[in-house]
């Protein structure tokens, strides 16, 4: 991803992380193309956020398939942003989450730096468009 969606804050005492899982739209509304030149519009991110959620909350390091819990989680759209009395232009629109890391390993790694940020891991179908029609 081509923007800056590093942990953001730690409570060591409680083992949280939090930051963006993913962010689809900058703070001025320009579309974030990520590491794999992708994107997902918010919309279509939404739906697979929510059903995580509600199917899993597990959160994954690595090879490590329950290193945690996510404890929080919230879509900023423009709604949600609008709702919360954030004017435009200062937020970007994506995913915040939280995560309790219980892995050992894995915390030493989060508190570290080792891993930085978080990532989601969906599967979905890749639809090609052309650089022109990119807004």
């Amino acid at each position: 991803m081509d923007l800056n969606v590093t942990i953001s804050k730690r409570k060591d005492d409680e083992r949280l992380a939090f930051g963006w899982l993913y962010v689809t739209r900058r703070a001025d509304g320009s579309r974030v193309i990520d590491q794999s030149q992708e994107y997902i519009d918010i919309d279509d991110l939404r739906p697979l956020a929510y059903r995580f959620v509600a199917d899993s909350r597990k959160a994954r390091v690595l090879h490590v398939e329950d290193a945690g819990t996510i404890v929080e989680m919230c879509v900023f759209d423009d709604e949600k942003k609008r709702a919360l009395g954030i004017p435009p232009g200062i937020m970007p629109e994506g995913i915040w989450i939280g995560a309790r890391i219980d892995h050992d390993e894995a915390w030493k790694g989060v508190r570290t730096g080792l891993f930085k940020m978080f990532s989601i891991r969906v599967k979905t179908r890749r639809v090609f468009v052309p650089a022109d029609e990119v807004k």
